[in-house]
């Protein structure tokens, strides 16, 4: 009898940790399946290799270089986010306009991948916006010349798309020697764009 009571306890086990193994495989299934493939993942894949006489890196290879505290011109491909409107305080001085001298600039980004960050609301009541800090590689671009006129709209309502570009520009910009002590390594982190090559499929737009 105990003999019998003990294979019946063991064909339990068995069973349980069968359920529980099958449950885990799954899961990993429906977490890693189709949501991990729902966004674009890389540079563009239509974005030209060349740019400016220069191979074009990914986001990933361009903060290398900002890490390397180097100022020279490098082509990026990514995808590029602008911010919606934010009221910005008036900054504290010294202000070099370009690299520390509106709030958005911290929420402007040039990405690895094709990551939606704003997220706007409309009901009867009104709206609201959201946004969020990309979970890939990541930089700040600001441009010295260029408009963003070929940039995706933000959404009336919904996510945002960010635009496939590929930029021209450099970090360790010398006039971050202006910024306050305290933004010095802000201001040299930021990508200065000097030349949209191509953005949403066209060259120099």
């Amino acid at each position: 009898m105990d003999e019998h009571r003990g294979q019946t306890l063991a064909l339990v086990a068995v069973f349980i940790v069968g359920a529980v193994a099958l449950a885990l495989v799954l899961t990993g299934w429906m977490r890693g399946g189709p949501a991990s493939s729902a966004a674009s993942t890389g540079p563009p894949p239509n974005a030209p290799k060349q740019a400016g006489g220069m191979a074009v890196l990914s986001v990933a290879d361009a903060i290398k270089v900002q890490v390397a505290d180097s100022a020279v011109d490098i082509a990026v491909a990514g995808w590029y986010q602008q911010s919606f409107a934010l009221p910005c305080p008036a900054p504290l001085p010294p202000v070099v306009p370009l690299l520390n001298g509106d709030c958005t600039i911290g929420v402007t980004w040039l990405m690895e991948n094709a990551e939606s960050l704003i997220q706007v609301s409309r009901d009867a009541s009104g709206g609201s916006n959201s946004s969020g800090a990309p979970v890939g590689p990541a930089v700040n671009p600001v441009f010295d010349g260029p408009s963003i006129n070929w940039a995706n709209p933000l959404p009336q309502s919904g996510t945002s798309l960010p635009t496939p570009v590929v930029f021209v520009g450099h970090f360790d910009d010398a006039r971050a020697q202006g910024c306050a002590q305290a933004d010095h390594q802000i201001c040299l982190d930021r990508f200065v764009v000097t030349t949209v090559a191509w953005a949403n499929g066209v060259d120099n737009p």
